[in-house]
């Protein structure tokens, strides 16, 4: 049980993420915030 707890992690550690334009109930998502400056450029965090 123990083993199968810490596998789980691992594969969730580990997933595939595929790019979507949704999120959706029930699924597991990785976000990324982007800051723009005034220009529309990529601004330093």
């Amino acid at each position: 049980d123990e083993i199968d707890e810490a596998m789980l992690r691992l594969k969730k550690n580990y997933a595939d993420y595929k790019e979507v334009d949704t999120i959706a109930e029930d699924t597991v998502s990785k976000i990324a915030l982007i800051y723009l400056d005034k220009d529309g450029k990529e601004a330093d965090t």
